[in-house]
């Protein structure tokens, strides 16, 4: 009777590990998603704001700066969730099979036509959400150094310089301070 109750206390703590390591693989994928909004709507103000500002190259060297950090902090941000998401989602492999007896995702595949333009193709959506981000961040870039070139050919224009320094210093800021202490 003992060996019976402690067996099913081992098999309950299996589950509640399971159910959230579950959990919380769909919370970092919510999160994901959320993110990616919350930067986009940053970014796309950025990107009408710099448009709009044709004839006021300063203040576009100043935006120029705010959407290259904010993209630089979005695919930053990218990475981290599909770092923490791959995370759980191991885990979920491993505790799927003490659970339910086999892991659900090495089984089954749905059909991959690689002839077929228009048909269901194995890509990861997080992935291509990082490669957009990536991209978006190499456009800031451009964008900021065309601005930034013609700001210092005016060397008396000290906001722009501070500007320009301040963004870059910032952007490697990010680069090597925002890292997780995990």
């Amino acid at each position: 009777m003992e060996e019976s109750t402690k067996e099913q206390r081992e098999y309950e703590q299996k589950v509640r590990l399971y159910e959230t390591a579950t959990d919380e693989r769909k919370l970092e994928l919510d999160l994901f998603w959320k993110r990616s909004t919350f930067f986009w709507a940053f970014i796309a103000s950025s990107f009408v704001a710099y448009a709009a500002l044709k004839d006021d190259i300063t203040l576009r060297l100043f935006v120029a700066s705010f959407g290259l950090i904010c993209s630089l902090a979005w695919t930053l941000a990218n990475r981290g969730s599909k770092y923490w998401y791959e995370m759980w989602e191991k885990k979920v492999e491993a505790a799927q099979n003490d659970v339910i007896g086999q892991n659900i995702y090495e089984k089954t595949y749905p059909a991959n036509h690689p002839g077929r333009a228009w048909s269901g193709k194995r890509y990861s959506v997080s992935r291509l959400a990082i490669g957009l981000s990536d991209f978006t961040v190499i456009i800031w870039s451009m964008l900021f150094i065309i601005t930034a070139t013609k700001q210092c050919y005016t060397p008396t224009n000290w906001p722009a310089l501070a500007a320009i320094f301040a963004t870059i210093i910032y952007a490697l800021s990010l680069l090597r301070g925002g890292r997780s202490a995990f």
